[in-house]
């Protein structure tokens, strides 16, 4: 208890964490829209590309704390818990200020193209969108921020993202104990992160250099290769010494028609980028073997279908058309409609039987919020937690019923409403676990309307509707590849325990960094884009959202979404598949598949974007070390070098990112 006391007495700091988060929300929309549009989806303090869950914000404030924390007045300012009120704000931060693709681009944008203004308003009621010739300032610039016309709108917004937000942290806080004290979850990124962090130097005694020998040959071999790869991108006379040019997405290298490999039908991408392995490096090696095994059963499954007349034209086909085109893809079409059984209905399982695993501690945390835990058991699980169970379990009811709430005021009807936090649950649950377990998560742009297109609308309706309209985009859109605002209250909040953990930050101090951050950063997210995009016009702005009023986007392809025909059965052999995965593995420990591994080996992940390789590679290099070595050598040297590199990798990453910035205002 002296300990739990202790804790309680540590302050806060609201000053540092506050100003932290206004400004790296704001630097981060700005970084995105005045970024060299020659750097594609390469250059952004959220994700780091379209393809990924490697998140920048959290590195770009621990790479300003070095020098930061070599000042005289700094140096006992600056220690192991403001590093990690840093890595909290940042990695929150990285997730909410996703501004490509985001949904209030789309909406916002609606009220002057894509849609008249009659279906404009007629589908977005004046406090999601403000009129027409307010919008239209933002197109031409000049704005000087009309706050009558602005000010009901982002407060709307804010509080449509603040609903869900605190229900998705508050199912964070319930489970934290469960994933991080008992489960041990690694969440690999956050480890990566925390091996510079604790390199850093503070006020504490530091044993650990920054460049010691391990790390510093990790860094070298990431400067060595992240230097060519950003000029390649920043200049169109430099050498493309890694031919990124011509492959998908950047170091996603594809099969092309003609080619020597193009009848191998499953073959589609491969992931190039040795960072993606470093990260790999980190997770247990049943999921990186079982993700690039499944990945192998895929291939397999496909040369055989295609030798029975399925996927004929196949072998014609780019690897980027093998994953996301109808009639070439095992993702997209019969007989496997994989975006059914792992996207939609594998993570709905994933989430379903995790659940079942965790009934006896959902049961505990259940009797310690009503009192009916006997002696002093209740104190002791909670002695750890940022809230009683209790008022978690308070705060998860006030997000779930606020959120339908604020839909239903939005103009959606009880029942559609009602499964919107459902949805929500049920894949950013599922997408935290392959978060944590594996370092990726699924943004495959076709599950998200599962649960409405099975139980509200199996078709889309003759005439759209407001509710229609507004729920295909927020179930749909929200877990895009392009969108993802609300992994910063899963994926973000759940990363920052584990830091806490790591660094040895109270769970309570940590908890009130992420609300803070939840309550912060997305309304200052969308007044920077209004500010910064009005002032200097969408003609002078790099890289604004391309699809910008796509209005009708996700309407028009709900019956396609997540397979189209007859797609249910597909999704309930999803979540069979994964339920029977899940139980032998939690059953059997000789038992060899478990679940993450058959997500990610046949989904957007390994189809899109190749991250088979990248699990294959880290697991042949860790059961390397292990054999070799064992755990001493794979904590000692392994560790450190994989870091490093993605250290060096990310540091070049944002100092020629602000080069770009740079060269947005001064061509050269």
């Amino acid at each position: 208890m002296s300990q739990i006391r202790e804790a309680e007495n540590v302050k806060f700091p609201w000053v540092l964490v506050i100003v932290v988060s206004l400004f790296v929300s704001f630097l981060g929309v700005f970084w995105h829209l005045v970024s060299f549009s020659g750097l594609g989806f390469y250059n952004s303090l959220s994700t780091m590309n379209a393809i990924s869950a490697v998140t920048v914000a959290e590195w770009l404030l621990l790479f300003l704390a070095w020098p930061l924390a070599r000042i005289g007045f700094l140096k006992k300012r600056i220690n192991t818990q403001t590093l990690a009120y840093l890595y909290i704000i940042g990695i929150c931060a990285a997730f909410y200020t996703t501004i490509l693709g985001d949904i209030f681009t789309h909406i916002v944008g609606n009220r002057v193209q894509q849609m008249t203004e009659q279906e404009s308003w007629l589908f977005y009621d004046w406090f999601l969108a403000p009129p027409r010739p307010i919008v239209q300032q933002i197109v031409t610039g000049g704005l000087l921020f009309p706050a009558a016309e602005w000010i009901p709108v982002l407060a709307f917004w804010w509080i449509l993202t603040l609903m869900p937000s605190l229900f998705l942290v508050g199912i964070v806080a319930l489970f934290r104990r469960s994933w991080i004290d008992i489960e041990k979850v690694p969440f690999p990124l956050t480890m990566v992160s925390y091996e510079l962090l604790k390199r850093i130097p503070h006020g504490e005694d530091r044993k650990l250099k920054l460049f010691s020998s391990p790390f510093l040959i990790g860094f070298i071999v990431g400067v060595i290769f992240q230097v060519p790869v950003s000029l390649i991108q920043l200049f169109p006379w430099f050498p493309d010494i890694f031919a990124i040019r011509g492959n998908c997405c950047g170091f996603v290298w594809y099969v092309k028609a003609g080619t020597s490999l193009a009848p191998i039908i499953g073959l589609g991408t491969a992931n190039l980028q040795p960072l993606m392995a470093a990260v790999a490096y980190f997770i247990p090696l049943s999921i990186s073997f079982n993700s690039w095994f499944w990945y192998l059963v895929y291939m397999i499954l496909m040369q055989g279908a295609y030798m029975m007349g399925y996927y004929t034209n196949a072998d014609t086909a780019g690897g980027c058309g093998r994953g996301w085109c109808v009639g070439y893809s095992g993702l997209m079409s019969p007989p496997f409609n994989f975006m059914s059984v792992s996207e939609a209905g594998g993570l709905v399982g994933l989430t379903i039987f995790s659940l079942w695993l965790s009934r006896r501690y959902l049961l505990d945390t259940l009797r310690a919020a009503s009192g009916k835990m006997k002696g002093s058991a209740p104190l002791d699980i909670e002695s750890k937690e940022s809230l009683s169970y209790r008022s978690i379990w308070l705060l998860v009811a006030l997000g779930f019923i606020g959120t339908i709430a604020v839909f239903m005021v939005a103009g959606v009807s009880a029942w559609p409403a009602f499964l919107m936090p459902i949805t929500y649950f049920l894949y950013f649950y599922a997408n935290t676990r392959l978060y944590g377990l594996s370092g990726g998560y699924m943004r495959g742009m076709s599950h998200g309307g599962s649960i409405l297109r099975l139980l509200v609308w199996p078709t889309q309706p003759t005439t759209y509707t407001r509710e229609f309209m507004l729920t295909s985009v927020f179930t749909k859109a929200e877990l895009d590849i392009c969108s993802g605002r609300l992994f910063g209250a899963s994926n973000g909040a759940f990363a920052s325990f584990r830091m806490a953990d790591l660094a040895g930050l109270d769970n309570r101090n940590a908890f009130k960094a992420i609300l803070v951050a939840s309550v912060l950063i997305p309304v200052t997210t969308w007044f920077a884009f209004v500010w910064i995009v009005g002032n200097i016009g969408f003609p002078r702005v790099a890289r604004a959202a391309p699809d910008w009023g796509n209005g009708f986007r996700w309407a028009n392809t709900w019956d396609t979404e997540p397979n189209p025909g007859n797609w249910v059965p597909y999704f309930f052999a999803g979540i069979v598949i994964v339920g029977v995965l899940t139980l032998l593995h939690a059953r059997f420990i000789w038992f060899p598949f478990e679940p993450i591994g058959f997500l990610n080996g046949t989904s957007f992940n390994s189809l899109i974007s190749g991250f088979w390789l990248s699990f294959l590679v880290a697991w042949v290099a860790k059961t390397i070390t292990l054999r070799i070595g064992g755990s001493n050598v794979y904590e000692k040297y392994g560790l450190p070098a994989a870091s490093g590199l993605v250290t060096g990798c990310m540091l070049i990453y944002l100092v020629l990112g602000a080069v770009g910035i740079v060269r947005f205002y001064i061509p050269f």
